[in-house]
């Protein structure tokens, strides 16, 4: 163990039955003094085994001391309870607690192999997309090419700015052309999953869409979506909660492999991965922060795949449908029925 200093005002909160001790120790963080742990013991004579917390000012870091080591009282610093809260109020707060680290990455998939036939007839589709929200009502109508879908749902989305349906709408068409829904997929909007803090603490994530088999009830991948105004509100902190969501679930509830999440503001695109999550599970199971870091993949970078730019549209589409295929060839069908927690 090390020892751990702060320059933060401590209170006292916990400690061994002693007015006298609780008294002392707190005068010692409140004004930063330099005595020593080990003149802390000598004095108080404490027994090797004795221990005591303090709580800063917001109750949450905790100072634990046990134990003697070569005549000296060591103190460590232990971790910080987590807040338990829905996934929609998630900051970046809770990512730092948990350790949260992104690593930006240029693709999930080896794209470089053929797109399926429904890919490449969108990608073809959407050729000469342009960005049409500046022109005005009368060239609008001469304009056939806004009678298309797609088309129409980016002037939708750019015209009434603030509406996050017009993105789900959007997202959700993006996802049938694609197959999400084909066989037993299917992209189920506002499905509901449990946040688990600890054995008692239960909150929600509602992601604006969860692809899952409906035979087995496996859940692969959440969406979640905001609309064009937000295109630079950080969702990160909702979609990790929503993906820590994902994996709380029963293992034969989850895909066998990495979970994936999709982050949509307006009309940027990011790809989210989370391949290894035993710390994030195991600080959410002790509502405590994490002791280790984990590693996020991220795709998109600081501003997000742009698809009304060719060629972040062709990787947008080629991503998904390579996420789409990668769920149908890995086995996702199951002859059980899992959980619907």
């Amino acid at each position: 163990m090390q020892l751990e200093q702060s320059n933060e005002r401590y209170t006292l909160s916990v400690a061994v039955d002693c007015n006298d001790i609780n008294k002392f120790i707190a005068d010692q963080f409140s004004t930063n003094s330099k005595h020593s742990l080990k003149r802390v013991h000598q004095e108080l004579d404490l027994r090797p085994y004795d221990y005591f917390k303090l709580y800063d000012e917001q109750s949450f870091m905790v100072l634990n001391a046990s134990g003697l080591v070569e005549d000296k009282l060591y103190f460590f610093k232990a971790t910080k309870s987590l807040s338990p809260k829905s996934a929609s109020n998630w900051t970046n707060e809770e990512l730092d607690q948990l350790k949260v680290n992104f690593v930006d990455v240029d693709t999930f998939f080896d794209v470089s192999d053929c797109c399926s036939e429904k890919a490449k007839e969108l990608i073809a589709e959407l050729s000469s997309l342009t960005d049409r929200s500046y022109l005005e009502d009368y060239a609008l109508r001469a304009d056939d090419s806004l009678k298309k879908f797609f088309p129409k749902a980016i002037f939708i989305i750019q015209k009434y700015s603030d509406h996050e349906s017009a993105v789900d709408c959007f997202v959700q068409q993006l996802l049938y052309h694609l197959g999400f829904y084909d066989d037993w997929l299917y992209a189920f909007p506002q499905r509901r999953l449990k946040l688990k803090y600890g054995n008692k603490d239960v909150y929600f994530a509602v992601p604006d869409f969860t692809v899952m088999d409906v035979v087995s009830n496996v859940r692969m991948a959440v969406v979640e979506d905001k609309d064009f105004d937000s295109v630079r509100v950080n969702s990160e902190p909702q979609l990790i909660a929503e993906l820590i969501a994902l994996l709380q679930l029963p293992s034969d509830s989850t895909h066998n492999s990495a979970v994936i999440g999709v982050r949509v503001n307006g009309l940027k695109f990011w790809f989210y991965r989370i391949n290894n999550p035993d710390h994030l599970l195991n600080a959410m199971s002790s509502k405590v922060t994490a002791n280790e870091q984990t590693d996020v993949d991220k795709l998109g970078g600081s501003d997000g795949l742009n698809f009304l730019v060719l060629n972040d549209r062709r990787l947008i589409i080629t991503i998904l449908d390579r996420i789409c295929r990668t769920f149908k060839e890995e086995g996702i069908l199951s002859t059980c029925r899992n959980s619907d927690d």
